[in-house]
């Protein structure tokens, strides 16, 4: 079987047996890939300190026979067959890195907190999109410069994640009958704001100003962003993990740790009669 390139991000390791480890990457062409490194844990190992979370790198791997079977081979696919590394594992053979993020990133507890969130959301979020990949090496070039608040790099790149995954929140209209805000009610389930004669039961009441703000992260207007009140840019914060963890369909570990999860998370089961998400033709796993 022929070795493929790509260039990835290392978003997590486990050891397997007494030198080897599973490397699970986000990768350009081929999405989320778990492979093997071999050997990987010894001392005299090539390549084994580059494989390492928060690095960037340029790796060759053997794809496992049975995701080609499964995904025939398909961006998104190898390694996988089907989301999160069920088909089987790759091989790696070489890397090189670009460019790493770990001595800062884990140097500071809060941009640590922030890119685990950021690597979580991307792991459930990508499929085979490579904007997803690009979108995070820019959050994470972000924090290692400590240009931005940590949480609110974060809570940007996964607004920008769900934009291309299809599942953006409706902001400044109503998301059930479009109908130009600011409104002041707001409901995940729904997809976002919602106007009076729309409001569901169990939607919430957002401070006011809230999503103008999460408007601001998703188009990068930073200037109205830190001029925010905190309570604000926890609201917004909170919002956007519940506008995750309703779209994959799963409690996410580390994304409540960049807001605290307040009073959103009880609003995120839809009631009787409400429309559930929106059906996209999107890889990310349900």
């Amino acid at each position: 079987m022929h070795p493929v390139r790509d260039r990835a991000l290392v978003l997590r390791t486990h050891d397997l047996g007494e030198a080897d480890r599973i490397i699970t990457m986000l990768c350009y062409e081929h999405g989320i890939v778990r492979g093997v490194g071999k050997a990987v844990r010894r001392t005299r190992s090539k390549f084994g300190s580059r494989l390492e979370p928060f690095t960037f790198v340029e790796v060759q791997f053997v794809p496992s026979k049975r995701s080609l079977a499964m995904g025939s081979g398909a961006p998104g696919m190898v390694g996988l067959g089907t989301p999160f590394g069920s088909g089987g594992l790759a091989i790696i053979q070489q890397a090189e890195t670009i460019e790493t993020y770990a001595p800062q990133i884990t140097g500071d507890w809060r941009a640590y907190t922030a890119a685990c969130a950021m690597m979580e959301a991307a792991e459930h979020l990508a499929g085979g999109e490579p904007r997803i990949l690009r979108m995070l090496v820019l959050a994470f070039r972000s924090l290692a410069e400590a240009r931005r608040d940590p949480s609110l790099v974060a809570v940007s790149f996964m607004l920008r994640a769900l934009q291309v995954a299809g599942w953006e929140p409706v902001l400044l209209a109503c998301a059930r009958c479009g109908v130009v805000g600011p409104h002041r009610a707001y409901h995940v389930p729904s997809g976002g704001a919602v106007c009076v004669h729309c409001r569901p039961p169990g939607a919430l009441t957002p401070r006011q100003g809230t999503p103008e703000v999460l408007d601001a992260l998703l188009r990068g207007r930073w200037d109205v962003v830190e001029a925010a009140p905190e309570q604000v840019l926890r609201q917004a914060s909170q919002l956007v993990v519940a506008h995750v963890q309703w779209h994959t369909e799963r409690s996410l570990h580390t994304l409540p740790l960049l807001a605290g999860e307040g009073d959103v998370r009880r609003h995120t089961q839809a009631p009787t009669g409400t429309p559930n998400r929106k059906d996209h033709s999107h890889g990310a796993s349900a």
